[in-house]
């Protein structure tokens, strides 16, 4: 039977990982950023007034993994604190920031990524082996998207 936790991180419920993560006490962490101005939005909204999540950096990584791994050593060198929590836009940043962590020989921070793939090597697989503290699912509407192309290709037309 699925637990409640799993279900909510399906569902994407950010605030409650990154409160979670937090709650104990004041943190400090950055947000590795791709392109798509959506998913920091959302987490934007989702760490809105709590006034103990204070986002240190936001680094770009164009969601590449091996670009994570360099933004995050870069950081890591060079910041006066290490972050509690990394939150990646995708699970193969939050991967690479992790790698260069391990690297570097960094404990105590936190991996979360946003894509949920399943797979090997998959957001879901690397939480499953203790890599990424959490993942969260984000549909690409891939399926719906073919599905409104092959009804267009066969003649269908859609109202604005």
């Amino acid at each position: 039977m699925e637990s409640q936790f799993s279900r909510q991180m399906k569902k994407g419920v950010l605030e409650m990982l990154v409160l979670g993560l937090v709650c104990e006490q004041p943190g400090h962490g950055y947000e590795l950023l791709g392109r798509l101005a959506a998913r920091s939005s959302g987490f934007a909204r989702a760490i809105a007034g709590q006034e103990n999540i204070v986002i240190e950096q936001k680094l770009v990584a164009n969601w590449m993994q091996d670009q994570a791994q360099d933004r995050f050593k870069e950081y890591a060198i060079t910041c006066d604190e290490l972050p509690d929590v990394v939150v990646a836009q995708s699970d193969a940043m939050a991967y690479g920031a992790y790698i260069a962590a391990e690297e570097l020989r960094i404990e105590g921070v936190r991996f979360v990524g946003m894509d949920g793939l399943e797979g090997e090597g998959g957001g879901v697989d690397l939480v499953h082996r203790g890599i990424l503290d959490a993942t969260f699912y984000c549909p690409t509407g891939g399926k719906e998207a073919v599905s409104y192309l092959l009804r267009i290709l066969e003649g269908e037309t859609f109202s604005e």
